[in-house]
């Protein structure tokens, strides 16, 4: 399987997001807390995913006999109660029709072991328009850009896309083609999004990244560069600058913009301190609101003195 170290030229990732007004907690949590949200494969915005078709192979065949006798014995490895010698001369026995509804039992199985995983989405382009419409709220929102030069997110799967369902012959036990299977392949209609994954589980082990709760923390210094929409609002690009303000991460900022000549985006550093720029705003919107204090006050007095002059 390719990995985003070995494959991304720029060794970036990028993460397209938009601000949601009933729950701001879901993007300032990755600026204020490193924190990335790793759902379970259920959750994903696709009903095609996860559905590898599950085959038998010719029982007939003596070789192929033996590799799913070892998979079915290996399969109650872990359960005690289980004659394990009895399920092997079982399974020696089966016929192409037992072994085949055996592969309808296993679906139930597989939904359940696939429940602990957990994925983070991202891809290889700051620039693919049909992602900001979809990702960031018609450009509104905002593009995060990762550094990908390490094992963290530089072990990012890349996923294949293809026009149909992936196959698993229920002997074959081998981990990577699951994992390739149920979760690295994509319809090949949602090629454009060039995307690459980061797969973990709960529980898990020293060989995955620690996710916890779905939340995965990830070194501050990884997050290089927060991209704003081609339409964002100024007030969402000023809280987005806060919320980084108050982590410990420390991204450049840019901005997307509409090509003149093109259907295409370019992204562009923004010129000048913007945090510095944000802080004189706050100052001088403090010091408007201290004078609109200060001429209200003088005008209730004018209007005490007249009051008592007058009476």
């Amino acid at each position: 399987m390719e990995l985003a170290l070995a494959t991304l030229a720029d060794k970036k990732l990028y993460k397209y997001r938009a601000i949601d007004p009933h729950h701001p907690e879901y993007v300032s949590r990755i600026l204020t807390h490193n924190e990335l949200y790793f759902p379970s494969p259920r959750e994903f915005n696709d009903p095609w995913e996860s559905k590898p078709q599950f085959v038998a192979g010719p029982v007939h065949d003596p070789q192929y006999r033996q590799r799913l006798v070892t998979v079915i014995t290996s399969m109650m490895r872990n359960d005690p109660g289980i004659d394990r010698e009895a399920v092997r001369r079982r399974a020696e026995q089966h016929t192409q029709e037992e072994v085949e509804a055996l592969v309808t039992a296993f679906i139930p199985e597989y939904w359940e072991a696939l429940e602990r995983y957990r994925v983070c989405s991202f891809c290889s382009s700051s620039r693919i328009a049909l992602l900001w419409s979809h990702y960031a709220n018609a450009h509104e929102g905002f593009c995060l850009e990762f550094d990908a030069s390490t094992d963290i997110f530089g072990g990012a799967f890349r996923v294949a896309y293809q026009d149909e369902y992936p196959s698993l012959d229920i002997a074959d036990d081998d981990d990577w083609a699951l994992l390739k299977a149920s979760i690295l392949t994509k319809s090949s209609d949602w090629s454009y999004e060039e995307e690459y994954r980061l797969v973990s589980a709960e529980p898990g082990n020293d060989e995955l990244l620690s996710v916890s709760n779905k939340k995965f923390v990830f070194p501050p210094n990884l997050l290089t560069a927060v991209i704003f929409g081609a339409q964002m609002e100024a007030k969402d690009r000023k809280q987005l600058i806060k919320w980084a303000d108050q982590g410990e991460t420390s991204p450049t900022y840019r901005e997307a913009t509409l090509s003149a000549t093109k259907y295409e985006l370019e992204i562009r550093p923004i010129e000048g301190d913007v945090e510095e720029e944000i802080r004189e705003e706050e100052e001088q919107g403090e010091k408007e609101a201290i004078t609109g204090r200060q001429i209200f006050w003088a005008v209730v007095a004018f209007l005490i003195l007249v009051y008592f002059l007058s009476s």
